[in-house]
């Protein structure tokens, strides 16, 4: 046991225990010790017996134990009594503070939820909308995407359109019969009629064929007829340029003339003209004749006669050499 209490029936630890209940930073019940308060409790009820004369404590020891031990249970009884009872209003006191808690929680989280309630709303709205507007921007890439084509297909339309009305414009020059002795300000025309410009007339002339060909007006006849004299002219220089390039070894020049050509669909005329030129230069290397006279038939059988007659002599020659 520890020493007395200043008090009868008081405990320090007790008091620890119920002010605790008042104490917000709770440090008495942070040292509180149960067994230290009821030892406290226990010391405050015992009462020593007083010290006298070794014969007069001989001859009162039974009376004095007996009235010590009904004072100290009577004190204890009472100090209990006491204890509990202040143990239980510190317990109902502690109830109250926690329901009081519990409601200031439930307040606090109730407007802590209510709180979140509008920042969450404000999300999902802020969600709707950005679903909204995502799908608005998607409409007008689709709308841009289905305006670009459009402006694609006018574009188209509208070049196709302007090139018409210039081959119209060719058209109505070439049905004039002056339009020749006169310069004309259209430039797919003037092209037509510039020897330096043979490819890109040539271009012009095959879309002119195509164009007239759907035209059957009587009206444009004499039209019709110069497409076609400026289509075999075209044709014409084009297979003497590629000639002409063919002689000076230019392999660039030949393959652009035989480009402007294979638009005329005449792969079977370059073919023919390169073999022919190729005929007409070894021939001539071989064959003292004129190369003009190569095209008659009469003197491509003189040749094969002249020909046959050379290669007989040559290899009759070979054979006797042989035998000796």
């Amino acid at each position: 046991m520890t020493g007395h209490s200043s008090l009868p029936g008081s405990s320090a630890q007790l008091e620890k225990l119920l002010a605790a209940a008042l104490d917000i930073n709770r440090s008495h019940a942070r040292v509180y010790n149960a067994e230290t308060m009821v030892d406290e409790l226990l010391s405050s009820t015992w009462e020593p017996i007083p010290h006298s004369t070794e014969l007069m404590r001989h001859q009162s020891t039974r009376h004095a134990s007996f009235t010590q031990q009904a004072t100290s249970l009577n004190a204890l009884q009472t100090v209990l009594s006491d204890s509990i009872e202040r143990l239980v209003e510190h317990r109902k006191a502690v109830s109250s503070r926690i329901a009081e808690l519990e409601h200031d929680s439930r307040r606090v989280s109730s407007k802590f939820q209510e709180g979140l309630a509008k920042p969450d709303q404000l999300l999902n709205q802020i969600c709707a909308q950005m679903e909204d507007l995502e799908e608005r921007f998607s409409k007008v890439s689709s709308t841009a995407v289905l305006i670009g084509d459009t402006l694609s297909t006018l574009d188209d339309e509208r070049s196709r359109v302007l090139e018409t009305d210039e081959l119209m414009e060719v058209l109505l020059a070439l049905n004039d019969p002056s339009s020749k002795l006169t310069k004309s300000s259209n430039r797919l025309f003037n092209t037509l009629h510039d020897p330096n410009e043979l490819h890109e007339a040539s271009r012009i002339i095959k879309k002119m064929s195509m164009f007239s060909s759907e035209l059957s007006s009587p009206t444009i006849a004499y039209a019709v007829a110069e497409i076609e004299r400026l289509s075999q002219t075209t044709e014409n220089n084009l297979l003497t340029e590629s000639s002409n390039e063919q002689e000076r070894g230019n392999v660039v020049g030949m393959c652009k003339c035989a480009e402007s050509l294979i638009e005329y669909n005449d792969k079977e005329k370059v073919a023919d003209r390169y073999v022919w030129n190729v005929m007409c230069d070894r021939l001539a290397k071989y064959v003292v004749v004129p190369v003009w006279l190569l095209e008659n038939w009469q003197s491509l059988r003189w040749i094969q006669l002249k020909t046959w007659t050379r290669c007989s002599q040559r290899f009759s020659q070979s054979a006797k050499s042989s035998s000796l």
